[in-house]
């Protein structure tokens, strides 16, 4: 059996061709070690592959091309169900990370305006 590692901003999932959440765990998708133990003991489950669309997850499983079959399988709603949460909970996550990297864009953008400014005033 083939299967898909796929991450979001409140977790990562081992997703069957049908859709059906095999595995889940809540964690960032960047933390590794999460990762690496969500795919322990895949070869248990019958899972023989695993394969993702995420660059980010290439280095765990194998990256192929997006095709509409594939993004099908995507599903936020099973992987929020998968996890035990509502999809109120889950757009509160996905509105709050939004909010945290437009901070962190207007931060960035302010301080590189700055530097402009004081430049200016010195020349």
């Amino acid at each position: 059996m083939k299967a898909y590692l796929a991450s979001t901003i409140y977790g990562c999932f081992l997703v069957d061709s049908t859709g059906k959440v095999v595995k889940a765990l809540r964690c960032s998708p960047n933390d590794q070690s999460a990762i690496s133990k969500l795919l322990e003991g895949v070869e248990k489950l019958g899972i023989e592959k695993v394969e993702t669309i995420e660059p980010e997850l290439a280095r765990f499983a194998q990256l192929v091309q997006p095709n509409p079959s594939i993004a099908s399988i995507y599903s936020h709603e099973s992987f929020a169900q998968s996890l035990g949460l509502s999809k109120d909970e889950v757009y509160e996550l996905v509105r709050s990370s939004a909010l945290e990297a437009t901070k962190k864009g207007i931060t960035e953008a302010s301080a590189q305006l700055d530097k402009v400014v004081a430049q200016a005033v010195k020349a």
